[in-house]
């Protein structure tokens, strides 16, 4: 599908997700060979001292329940030493970096090129470097099976890049105009078919693990928020939407009519 997006003046590019550049010389080939655990998910991560910090935030964040759950899923953990800088973030700004670490399925070999859709709804690429495999710049070792999960130390947070629409929500107050124009459009949209039925109220209503999508008239035309798609904004400062309005009113005034709010 073609997106096309027009606004005015400042122009920005944007790279969405996260693309590792690798040799080619790997021949296309993936890694296979995984160790195999027994036991449970929570027993092997609490026996690894590597994983406490991780695991400490994934309690901090309130997401430790995602770790409990019987669906397949691979964990990307950062080893500890890899914490710094998290300490000033806020609790929802940590439980997005958690989520950027967590993808449903198991992935049981690491193939270069080969894109993940994470918790946080972020694409990230599996590359090759060097002798090493990397996800979002950051090395990955050797992966574990345990019950119905893999785990993969990295050796560092994976922060993947803003995408269009994330970049707009943090844009600079002197493009505030159009940054709260586009916001104000926002309509959050329950979706049960992707949530979880976690039981019954006493009224008899399901109550859910409840997912919810952003959606925005605005985007109809190409959803800046997609991960694989690209895009360029030209972003108008408030400065460049002031003097607009200024010209639109001119013109009213000279053609006999009034411009008005709406």
């Amino acid at each position: 599908m073609k997106k096309v997006i027009i606004v005015i003046s400042l122009l920005l590019g944007i790279a969405a997700a996260c693309n590792d550049n690798w040799d080619d010389y790997y021949h296309g080939e993936s890694r296979k060979n995984v160790e195999v655990v027994e036991g449970t998910l929570g027993d092997y991560l609490d026996s690894d001292g590597r994983f406490s910090a991780f695991l400490e935030m994934v309690k901090e964040t309130g997401l430790e329940g995602e770790l409990a759950r019987l669906h397949n899923m691979t964990l990307w953990i950062p080893v500890s030493g890899a914490f710094e800088g998290t300490e000033e973030m806020t609790l929802e700004e940590k439980r997005q970096l958690v989520k950027n670490h967590l993808n449903y399925g198991l992935v049981t070999s690491l193939e270069k090129g080969k894109k993940l859709t994470m918790f946080s709804g972020k694409v990230l690429t599996i590359g090759y470097a060097g002798e090493a495999w990397t996800l979002c710049g950051k090395q990955v070792d050797e992966g574990v099976r345990v019950a119905n999960a893999m785990v993969y130390p990295v050796s560092g947070w994976l922060e993947p890049k803003m995408n269009l629409y994330e970049y707009i929500e943090r844009a600079e107050e002197r493009f505030s105009v159009f940054r709260d124009t586009i916001l104000a459009r926002n309509d959050t949209v329950f979706l049960p078919d992707e949530s979880f039925p976690l039981g019954v109220d006493e009224q008899g209503n399901v109550i859910y693990d409840s997912v919810f999508m952003i959606q925005n008239a605005y985007l109809d035309a190409g959803d800046i928020r997609e991960e694989d798609g690209e895009f360029t904004l030209f972003i108008p400062t408030n400065e460049a939407i002031d003097s607009l309005f200024r010209l639109m009113n001119d013109f009213y005034v000279t053609s006999g009519k009034d411009m008005t709010r709406a």
